[in-house]
């Protein structure tokens, strides 16, 4: 790539030389930071768009901003954004959060988390969000942020912090355009491997509903399950319904101190403390119900969707939950848990469920007792779930692939920006 024709020494050693009509100055000379805010005396019935913390990651803006009325907003709902503004996460700064925002309403408002970034006057809007995401600015942040469990760095820290960048409009516009060709680019490649990790799932999910419910002899005589969206299956399995196989479990806990478990539709059933999101903790778990490994647990609340599955784990869940046993071992654990969450079998629970519309639907006990369950012997669910085993890791293998094909790509994109806004390279003739 092509160098400017001049540099100077920068005086800081990770940043080396510079491009001579460069300038190395804080970041309040391009910007304002924080100009509005909204007062405590705005109408309670203000209808407010809320950009928290979440809202934000090293990519941009991800999910959908949730609307509040300003009497019901978090206190933290305070940052006016305006079109055109950078938001940059003051706290747990290593995470990389910050978002361009080309256009909003104008009851946009962000958590005081965010430092909100206003161009001045001859800076481009969108060479703000280029220039804060060079790796020596961002370095910069993290090393002044104070903090071992939640980082942060304050507003005006933030403000004094030194970025490199030139006051020419043309050549603002210049590294804008280029990269933004260039995230285009890197955008549609990501997009692309992300949906080919899609699809690989979706063959795991098919390949594990075809050998549950069908098991591995594509030639074995076949029978009716009298299960409205099971069908046929081997005629040598056993089928009745669940309540000869499972009993209903309702051990409380005493003390509530036994491992917090999670029921998902993703993951099955999984130790809380595995989850890597901020979830709502209960001041007390005494009486919730206990399970044991081999138990199958069902989220009453959300079986529609297929949260169940069966524990690993000795441990409590929601007093509101399923738990069931079995009655003899007819199951293995790990093809029970793929039997369970099959989507043939997620269609019988929602026409078993109860509710009037589907978010509110529930499966309780009678209902699933009443679903007609299918018993491979033993020794077929084992060759079942061996080769369930075999197939994932062949396509876990090739998404931990992919998954490295997009971290470099998303590697040259931070190196790409950082070489661009600190002048290493000339980008001027290539638009």
């Amino acid at each position: 790539m092509k160098r400017y024709p001049a540099y100077k020494p920068s005086s800081v050693q990770w940043l080396g030389e510079i491009p001579r009509h460069f300038e190395f100055l804080p970041l309040k000379r391009f910007v304002k930071i924080n100009m509005a805010t909204l007062s405590e005396t705005v109408s309670p019935g203000y209808e407010l768009q809320y950009l928290d913390i979440g809202n934000v990651d090293s990519s941009g803006i991800s999910g959908e901003l949730q609307g509040f009325k300003f009497s019901d907003a978090p206190s933290r709902a305070r940052r006016i954004i305006k079109p055109g503004d950078t938001v940059i996460s003051t706290v747990r700064t290593y995470l990389k959060a910050i978002a361009h925002i080309p256009e909003c309403e104008d009851n946009w408002i962000a958590s005081t988390g965010f430092a909100v970034l206003t161009p001045e006057a001859g800076t481009l809007p969108k060479y703000v969000s280029y220039i804060i995401r060079s790796d020596g600015f961002i370095d910069s942040v993290t090393k002044e942020s104070k903090g071992v469990n939640y980082p942060a760095i304050t507003s005006v820290e933030l403000g004094n912090l030194k970025v490199v960048a030139t006051r020419s409009l043309e050549e603002q516009t210049a590294i804008v355009s280029y990269l933004d060709r260039k995230n285009a680019e890197i955008d549609g490649f990501v997009a692309s491997k992300r949906k080919l990790i899609a699809l690989l799932n979706e063959e795991r999910a098919a390949f594990i509903q075809k050998i549950v419910l069908r098991g591995l002899n594509p030639d074995a005589p076949m029978k009716q399950t009298g299960a409205m969206f099971v069908g046929e299956v081997p005629a040598h399995w056993e089928v009745k319904r669940a309540k000869y196989f499972f009993s209903e479990i309702d051990e409380r806990s005493e003390s509530g101190d036994e491992e917090l478990l999670s029921v998902s539709h993703i993951t099955g059933v999984t130790p809380r403390s595995e989850k890597n999101v901020n979830m709502f903790l209960a001041e007390s778990y005494e009486g919730s119900k206990v399970c044991i490994p081999g138990d199958l647990v069902i989220n009453t609340m959300w079986a529609w969707m297929g949260a169940m599955g069966v524990s690993r784990h000795r441990g409590i869940v929601s007093p509101s939950y399923g738990v069931y046993r079995q009655r003899s071992s007819s199951f293995l654990p790990e093809y029970l848990d793929h039997l369970a969450r099959a989507k043939s079998y997620i269609a019988e629970y929602i026409c078993r469920s109860t509710g009037i519309q589907e978010s509110r639907l529930r499966l309780y006990p009678d209902q699933f007792f009443n679903v007609r369950m299918i018993c491979p012997p033993l020794s077929e669910q084992r060759a079942i779930v061996t080769e369930i085993e075999e197939q994932s890791q062949r396509i876990d293998g090739a998404i931990s692939r992919i998954e490295r094909e997009i971290e470099l790509i998303n590697e040259y994109r931070t190196a790409l920006i950082s070489e661009v806004v600190t002048g290493k390279i000339d980008v001027r003739e290539t638009n």
